[in-house]
């Protein structure tokens, strides 16, 4: 009887483990389908998508060349493929393909023509009941892509940033999808109905 008891309550905590590990499992959009051995620049068009993320420019939508990635070979090549907004003071929105919302852990920036150039970069991110979180980052080491951590970009639905003078290109986006809450309820309850089978039988 003991043992019958204790079943459902594992499985709860198996399927607390599956959430959490989930969870855990993040998202890298690192732009590397873009690569080529060029030594000029590719042209990336208005709604852009990789690993389930869509990325549009505000001013430039559906053009072909609202965004693009230096070659290779270009002296402006920061070492890994990195996308830049193409059109000065644009907004680059990112938005997960068919809605729903994700925490950014962290983005890779560096200036767009690694000239040296310092600057801010100011992101604010959007969450359904329209409340923000707007953090912004400082490129003090503009030529070499660098890692900047969010502290609180977190159950966003869209991530919002402006292309402004002397303009910087980004890389390695790491992302967690945020589960809705019924889903969890529907996944929670069937868990629990298996693991009742299981006890009757």
């Amino acid at each position: 009887m003991k043992t019958f008891k204790s079943k459902p309550l594992a499985a709860f905590f198996g399927f607390v483990a599956i959430v959490g590990a989930s969870s855990a499992n993040a998202t890298v959009i690192n732009f590397e389908s873009l690569a080529d051995t060029g030594n000029t620049v590719s042209w990336v068009a208005d709604g852009y998508t990789e690993s389930g993320f869509m990325f549009n420019s505000s001013d430039h939508i559906g053009s072909p060349s609202a965004f693009a990635a230096w070659d290779t070979d270009s002296s402006h090549f920061p070492g890994s493929t990195s996308l830049f907004n193409n059109f000065a003071d644009s907004v680059t929105t990112m938005t997960m393909v068919g809605g729903g919302p994700f925490d950014v852990n962290s983005i890779d920036l560096a200036c767009v023509y690694l000239d040296g150039s310092t600057q801010a970069v100011t992101f604010t991110g959007t969450r359904p009941d329209l409340s923000t979180d707007v953090e912004s980052f400082d490129l003090t080491n503009p030529n070499v892509l660098t890692t900047f951590n969010f502290s609180g970009m977190t159950g966003i639905d869209k991530l919002e940033w402006a292309q402004s003078a002397p303009f910087h290109q980004f890389d390695n986006i790491v992302i967690n999808s945020v589960p809705e809450p019924a889903s969890l309820l529907v996944l929670g309850v069937g868990v629990l109905a298996i693991a009742r089978r299981r006890k009757s039988a």
